[in-house]
């Protein structure tokens, strides 16, 4: 196989892979908005805090693929931790 023949089939190779991490991008980018798109109208229809916590766990824990754990203070709480 002559030089230019490879350097040909290396950037078909290159191009190939750039349009697999292209189509896997937008297929992460597209599960990011369907998952927001849900905590939105989940968080919208939540009727009380213990909903909208666990509402907002899920969907932080499918936007960053880890365990996730969410804590509420009151603002009573707040001020007298920080010196609010």
């Amino acid at each position: 196989m002559a030089y230019g023949e490879s350097s040909v089939a290396m950037m078909d190779q290159i191009r190939g892979d750039h349009a697999l991490q292209s189509n896997a991008a937008c297929s992460h980018i597209f599960m990011r908005a369907t998952v927001l798109q849900g905590y939105s109208r989940d968080v919208v229809a939540a009727d009380n805090t213990n909903a909208i916590v666990s509402i907002t766990s899920q969907a932080l824990a499918a936007l960053f693929q880890v365990p996730v754990v969410v804590m509420l203070a009151s603002s009573r709480c707040r001020d007298a931790c920080y010196g609010g």
